[in-house]
């Protein structure tokens, strides 16, 4: 390939309210990173990636998911409209993430993909038809039904059938093509700040980390893994701090980073899918970018917003660090930006690797 045939990256971001207006960009400023450039991205294709941030509703109704499936719909429009070759959506974006509401309701609203005949459920078809249509890649992040031999003992007490459910997420290629799926790993077990009500009441863990491929039209190739709400509380950490930090009740180890260890899958980006209450899942996300991997990654996250969630969408560059030596911020948009329809898009071109 031609190096004429890449873009370079601009290294700002553009606000795109999901009407389709944009806002002003949002120039970095030079102060802001050191002079010495990674040598590794002097040659690079671009990609650009769209973070959604939406008000899902949580009612747990047919009514309730069908205005969450509107909301999506219009969204991703919205962000291949303005150049998107990748979408990701907030965690539990089809049904919201109040687990005192939806509890069981998630057996009969959740959803699947069965990875033999690769049918859908409705909601995921429906979606993932319009991005077929448009040409966009899409992350998913929604509750998985899935099939179960065995259930936990706490669940059991709650009724609930010989299923499992997961937070996950699907993710299509940019000709509908399905790619696979990252179950959540890392639950809360007690009131957080990733959800009102303790995730394993009703969410069974994920099994492990995933990292994915998609060829993008500038040539080259986007090698990616994704988080889940709580998954980022155990995928990052800052290697000066001499004694690691606890989460959940449970002490860091680098073999539950998710993060490092899709690094060292070769993933260059993470997609961080959130349900946060709280803006600090941004540091936590910017210390990934910074901390990941060997050169540092580019870590994009989108937050649910609205019914107690603090919303948020933020892009970090951790391949070019500022003066504090953390990674850099390419763009980031705060609740505010939402628009009168719920939903707000930032949308981000990113460098990448070419892979012939």
């Amino acid at each position: 390939m031609e190096d004429s045939d890449c873009e370079e990256a601009e290294p700002y971001g553009m606000f795109i309210k999901s009407d389709g207006a944009a806002t002003d960009s949002m120039a970095l400023d030079p102060g802001d990173y050191v002079a010495e450039r990674d040598p590794s991205m002097e040659e690079a294709c671009a990609v650009t990636v769209a973070m959604i941030m939406m008000k899902s509703n949580p009612e747990g109704t047919d009514e309730a998911k069908a205005s969450n499936l509107k909301t999506v719909i219009r969204l991703i429009k919205s962000a291949r409209n303005k150049g998107a070759q990748i979408a990701c959506l907030p965690e539990m974006c089809s049904v919201g993430y109040d687990l005192e509401i939806l509890g069981e309701k998630l057996h009969s609203i959740g959803e699947s993909v069965d990875e033999t005949s690769l049918e859908c459920s409705p909601f995921i078809t429906a979606v993932t038809a319009v991005a077929e249509e448009i040409g966009l890649a899409l992350i998913i992040p929604v509750p998985e039904v899935e099939s179960a031999k065995e259930y936990s003992y706490e669940q059991g007490q709650h009724g609930c059938p010989k299923q499992r459910i997961h937070s996950t997420a699907f993710i299509f290629g940019p000709n509908g093509g399905y790619l696979g799926k990252h179950q959540k790993v890392h639950l809360t077990t007690s009131n957080g700040s990733y959800a009102n009500y303790r995730d394993d009441k009703y969410i069974a863990y994920g099994r492990d980390a995933n990292t994915f491929e998609i060829k993008v039209e500038s040539g080259g190739t986007l090698k990616f893994g994704v988080l889940l709400g709580s998954d980022l509380d155990f995928s990052h950490t800052d290697p000066s701090i001499k004694s690691p930090p606890r989460y959940n009740d449970t002490p860091y180890s680098e073999a539950s980073d998710l993060v490092k260890q899709m690094s060292s899958f070769g993933a260059e980006c993470i997609f961080c899918c959130m349900s946060a209450k709280e803006d600090d899942w941004m540091s936590k996300a910017r210390l990934a970018a910074t901390y990941g991997g060997q050169h540092g990654l580019f870590v994009c996250g989108t937050n649910l917003a609205g019914n107690g969630f603090s919303g948020g969408s933020v892009v970090w560059n951790g391949r070019k660090k500022g003066q504090d030596h953390r990674a850099t911020k390419m763009a980031s948009m705060d609740a505010a930006e939402l628009d009168e329809k719920d939903g707000a898009v930032i949308v981000v071109k990113l460098p990448l690797h070419t892979m012939k």
